[in-house]
Parts: structure tokens; sequence; C-alpha cells
């Protein structure tokens, strides 16, 4: 479906004006734009039916993307300041043509801004600048989304690769993902690579990760059939440095923000609705408490306690990783019942009960239509 919208360009020809109503001249995603085109090459009794066929409109529209995108490079470049300000207030345009404009979609890139784990400031770079600065031996660009920066930045998922000096671009803008899941690649060359999804791939680290998933294979196994009902597969992790375990989406699957940002639409279409996915379970290998968890699986098997102890890892993991927790009740007693053992309290024993004293009777009162009919036997 097309949308309509207005815009604020007016066509001349040979300085004659001929329609500021000509809204094919420029793609939607720059209607935010004011100007004169005024043009030779037209004939100046032409028709609005003859512009919608012209040639030499189809070169000036050409000409003219090209000169405008032309024109927001050369100020990113020699006016930085400006370019900030004006960023600021289209930047959803820009990234809305990314996704529309397929002939220009690699300039547009060009002009995108993001701002990334390393740049604490909260300044934001563009995607040549994130390829200046890769890592040695780096062929990818790492993304991860949410709803503000300061709650990516804490993230698990980002732990490890900011601790190996991987820089990550930090996507806030509901339509951010859906522009860089369009461009696929940067320069044709960089892909794209979502943290919060499984494959991650660090390939400095695949002997060691092949060792730890044969160490920690009973753990997984037990984890997997503990919440078969809950996610897809439960391994060890390759992104996790000081949180003991993380969920990620399958790779074709919803990340947390995706998620997210599909049930805030309104008019989200059903059919394209995915339902429920389940998702995978990622363990951190080093943290001492799947470490002391592998023991006890190997040790003693299959236990009541030590299930609930991998729901309640699980539970947490959902939350920290940006999910939503269907049954946070669930989530809620199992950690009152591990206080209650850390403080040597029996967690079978009951709350003490409230003691309600019963409330003594009204005398009832005469009714207004009572009082009012005695009222009147009195006067007769």
């Amino acid at each position: 479906m097309r949308l309509d919208y207005n815009t604020n360009l007016k066509l001349y020809v040979k300085r004659v004006f001929i329609t500021d109503d000509f809204k094919d001249l420029i793609p939607s995603y720059l209607n935010f734009l004011k100007g004169v085109i005024d043009s030779d090459d037209l004939e100046l009794n032409v028709s609005r039916e003859m512009l919608q066929h012209s040639k030499a409109l189809e070169a000036i529209k050409k000409k003219l993307l090209r000169k405008i995108i032309a024109l927001f490079q050369d100020m990113a470049t020699e006016k930085p300041e400006k370019f900030e300000e004006f960023y600021q207030k289209y930047a959803t345009s820009l990234k809305l043509g990314v996704i529309q404009d397929t002939v220009n979609r690699e300039r547009l890139s060009k002009i995108l801004r993001f701002p990334s784990a390393k740049n604490v400031d909260g300044k934001k770079i563009s995607f040549e600048d994130y390829v200046g600065n890769m890592k040695k031996g780096q062929e990818v660009i790492y993304y991860l989304g949410g709803e503000n920066i300061d709650a990516l930045r804490r993230s698990p998922l980002l732990e490890r690769l900011v601790k190996r000096g991987y820089d990550i671009f930090l996507l806030t803008d509901p339509i951010d993902e859906y522009t860089i899941t369009t461009l696929d690649k940067y320069d044709r060359k960089y892909k794209f690579v979502d943290v919060s999804k499984d494959g991650l791939d660090l390939k400095e680290d695949a002997d060691d990760k092949k060792k730890l998933e044969d160490q920690f294979k009973p753990l997984t196994d037990y984890i997997q059939t503990i919440l078969s009902d809950k996610i897809q597969k439960a391994s060890v992790s390759l992104r996790l440095a000081k949180t003991p375990a993380a969920i990620v989406a399958s790779e074709y699957g919803y990340s947390a923000n995706m998620e997210r940002v599909m049930k805030a639409q309104a008019l989200r279409d059903e059919r394209y609705h995915r339902g429920e996915q389940k998702h995978v379970m990622e363990i951190n290998p080093r943290h001492p408490l799947m470490k002391k968890l592998l023991a006890v699986v190997e040790a003693t098997g299959q236990t009541e306690e030590t299930a609930n102890n991998v729901r309640t890892i699980h539970d947490m993991a959902v939350l920290s990783s940006g999910f939503n927790l269907k049954d946070t009740t669930l989530l809620s007693e199992r950690v009152n019942r591990m206080m209650s053992i850390a403080l040597n309290i029996d967690p079978n024993e009951p709350v003490e009960e409230e003691v309600i004293e019963e409330a003594e009777p009204a005398e009832p009162k005469a009714s207004t239509e009572a009082k009012d009919d005695a009222h009147a036997d009195e006067e007769l």
C-alpha cells in the first residue's frame, strides 16, 4: 500500500512555475526537504500526464537524489556539529530510506550513525569508523538491540566480546534492527551479526569450546531435560564472562528486542506472528555456580532441589537477557525458598496467621420513610 505524503519541492521549467504537487519527484523518506528545482530540459507546455512519463524527469529525479545524499555526506565531513543536529531530527527518515531505496541503499548507509559499546560518552559512529577500528582478523560487525543504552551496556551478552576488545553497535531505535537486517552487509563485505542470537563464532575459542562442551555435556543434557518445554537446547557459551547463564534467540528467530518491538505494534498482522518461540540457554563454564551444578548433577543425579536451581537460573537468565518472563510468581516462590534456607529458616514453615477481631453488629437504624410516618402519627 502506498501512503500519500506532502512535498515541499516546487518544479520550475526555465524559471516558470509548473507544480508543487508532484510526489514522484522525491521518495517519501525525504519529504522533510524544501527547495526549488529549475530545469531547462522540459517543455513549458508540459502536462501532468507527460511529467509522469518523462525520461528527462527520471534523469532529474536520479541526479537529485544523488546530490541530496552527497549534501548529507559533505555535511557529515565538513560540518560535524551541524550534521549531528540534523541527524538527531531526521535519523529515522534516513534509516527508512535504507529500507525503501534499494538503488541508494549503500550511499545512505554511509550516513548512518549509531552509539557503540566502546564510546561510553554516547558519541555515535559510522560504519566506516567501526570498520577502521576493528580488531585484527575481525570480519563482521557486531550489534545488539534493546530499549536503552544503559541496559545494553550491562547486558551479559556483551561481557566477553568487550573483554576481548570488540566493539558492538547498540541499537535503541525500534527501526534500527529492521535497517541493519535490510543491509545484511556493509560495503558488500562486512556482515552484520546480532550478538543476542545463537551461532556466535569467535574463532580463537574453537578448540577451547570443544573441550568445555565435552566436559559440561552431563549438565547441558540435564538442563535440556528439565527445561524441555521452555528451551530449544542448552549449550556452552562463548560470550559470557561474569554471568552464569544467558538466553539467546535461535539463529533465525526474533531477538529479545524484536520480540518487544513486534508486540508493541498496535497494527501487527497476526498472519506474520510467530507465536511463542523456544530459545537457547547458554551457560558459562567458568562460573563457579555452573561448576558446582555440574558436580552436583554428576554426583547425585536428578533431585527436585537441583531441578529448582536450574529453573531459577533459567528464569534469571531470561530477565537479564532482555526477554519477558511469563510467570514471575514461580520465580518469586523459588527465590523466597532459597532465602529461607540461607537464613536457616524452614522453607515449609507456615506464615503466622493474622488475628482479626470480629466487629459487633451495629444497631439497625430506622428508615427515613419509617421516621416520617412516626412523625406524622405524632402530629395527628
